[in-house]
């Protein structure tokens, strides 16, 4: 599994229902990254947007989070900078 950089420099997509999701389940972003193996700084920097997840950590992410993909990675319409 492995993190892909932003489309373009400067670009950012804030992923707010991913860390919805997540505090919903009462868990921190360490304590996710721990259970999934990610480096602990990595669900951070996929959800405010510095980083983009591989298709595989999606999965990974939306199966212990119990949401689908599509609604876990759809960025907020304010959080698109160009």
């Amino acid at each position: 599994m492995a993190l892909l950089p932003t489309a373009r420099p400067g670009y950012r997509r804030a992923l707010p229902a991913l860390r919805e999701s997540r505090e919903a389940r009462g868990l921190s972003s360490l304590e996710l990254a721990r259970r999934l193996g990610f480096p602990a700084n990595t669900l951070g920097r996929i959800e405010r947007g510095d980083v983009r997840a591989s298709s595989e950590w999606q999965a990974a992410l939306a199966e212990e989070l119990q949401r689908p993909i599509g609604e876990l990675f759809a960025p907020a319409a304010s959080s698109l900078r160009e």
